[in-house]
């Protein structure tokens, strides 16, 4: 599931596109959006490991996303690179559910750089689950209030997957 969230940090607020995954145990943001943004960042040392290699990072960045009533939630992610971009897509919409989406046959799906992706440690900000339809889930956003829909069959020729373990570094107890 993926949307435009409102972040606000010392610069005033700015969009990034965002995608939760409860597979992943920890929140990453992209670290040059993270300076560009002027986010509040922490000492750390920690390592992502990704089926794509491994990184290094040294800075814990904290923002506030903003939800439809513009309240804000703190958030702390970790600072890494991720440049992977997803295309726009249109999601074919079931009939029970198109009462959702303004009786639209499709939702059109934002594409972007991915900016954060909210991990387990977030899942309280993470959509509800709202119906299921054999292989698709329709879900509502508590942050932004639409709905969203994941699931479906993979036509894609390839698999896609995106998963991150962290590995922290501490100093041995005394």
């Amino acid at each position: 599931m993926v949307e435009w969230l409102n972040i606000q940090g010392p610069l005033g607020t700015s969009q990034l596109l965002a995608m939760y995954d409860l597979g992943t145990s920890c929140t990453v943001i992209d670290i040059d959006l993270a300076k560009k943004c002027g986010l509040e960042r922490s000492e750390a040392n920690f390592t992502v490991s990704t089926v794509t290699g491994k990184q290094g990072g040294s800075h814990v960045y904290t923002f506030y996303l903003i939800d439809k009533e513009n309240k804000r939630t703190r958030v702390q992610a970790l600072g890494v690179k991720m440049r992977q971009e997803y295309p726009m897509v249109k999601v074919k919409v079931r009939g029970p559910w198109r009462r959702y989406f303004r009786g639209q046959e499709y939702q059109n799906a934002p594409g972007g750089y991915l900016g954060l992706l909210l991990g387990s440690d977030q899942s309280g900000i993470h959509p509800r689950q709202v119906s299921f339809d054999k292989t698709e889930i329709l879900w509502k956003s508590w942050i932004s209030g639409r709905y969203l829909i994941s699931g479906g069959r993979n036509s894609s020729s390839y698999p896609n997957i995106n998963k991150i373990s962290v590995q922290v570094k501490r100093d041995p107890p005394k």
